[in-house]
């Protein structure tokens, strides 16, 4: 359907199909705070029934989990949350995540969360079970300690628990980074790595694309172009360049090249596979 609309004595026209003669400026303002309200406490309740839930399936030690295997099916405990907190099913994990909507390991990761915030962040968990905090914030700290030693994830619970309303998501990690170099050095030095790999990749496109110039003709033969893309490891990325810059030197030596620019000679030899 096509509205159109114009503009009479200063007042537009043909919108009445998407206007309530009963709106009010006010009226949605306070509708939309409502419906915002209502959604961050969604979100919220779903943590909090997590939790619970995950508190129905789960054991307290690593021994108790070991003898349960034995008697669970194939089922396994799984350690989701920090060092101390308590191990959870994984066949509750999966079954959480199918009622949730989501992927096994986004419903794993879920219930992590929530363990870790019920078990070793009780005051930041005291702040979902009164309304105070988003949940979102609540489960990025989680997310931040889950590798941390129980002393200092509540060391960080007690420190920023009060205030984590206020931080935004890179303050957050931040101080949580700073906080876990300054008690465990070897474990932040292992996060910090963890994190580098995971954003390390290299995509190489494998659709040609014809390079059809200006001056081509019809029947005559175009090159076909790739892309390529990465983030390297600091290291591999100067053994690429360097694997590059040699390229571009000894492309000088060839006929049709001396006057050609740097950019073309580092991108190759575009008649190798002629």
């Amino acid at each position: 359907m096509h509205l159109l609309l114009s503009v009479e004595n200063g007042k537009i026209s043909g919108m009445e199909a998407l206007l309530d003669p009963d709106d009010t400026t006010s009226g949605l303002l306070a509708s939309v705070r409502t419906s915002r309200a209502v959604a961050e406490q969604a979100d919220r309740d779903v943590l909090i029934a997590a939790a619970r839930f995950a508190a129905l399936h789960s054991v307290d030690s690593s021994a108790e989990a070991a003898r349960l295997d034995g008697d669970t099916s194939g089922d396994r405990m799984l350690p989701l949350a920090g060092p101390g907190a308590p191990l959870v099913s994984e066949a509750a994990a999966v079954e959480f995540a199918a009622a949730w909507g989501r992927s096994t390991q986004a419903g794993k990761r879920f219930l992590g969360d929530a363990v870790e915030l019920r078990y070793r962040l009780k005051h930041i968990w005291a702040r979902i079970l009164d309304g105070s905090l988003l949940a979102w914030r609540a489960r990025r700290i989680a997310d931040l300690t889950r590798n941390l030693d129980a002393e200092v994830a509540a060391w960080v619970d007690k420190q920023f628990g009060p205030y984590a309303h206020q931080m935004g998501p890179v303050q957050l990690e931040c101080a949580i980074t700073q906080a876990a170099a300054l008690f465990e050095p070897d474990v932040a030095s292992a996060i910090a790595e963890s994190d580098a790999v995971e954003h390390r990749s290299v995509t190489i496109s494998t659709n040609e694309t014809p390079f059809v110039g200006a001056g081509t003709e019809q029947g005559q033969a175009v090159l076909a172009l790739g892309y390529l893309d990465g983030v390297l490891d600091a290291a591999d990325a100067l053994d690429l360049e360097q694997a590059v810059a040699a390229i571009a030197h000894g492309l000088l030596e060839e006929d049709g090249y001396a006057e050609a620019s740097l950019d073309v000679r580092r991108a190759g030899h575009p008649h190798r596979h002629a």
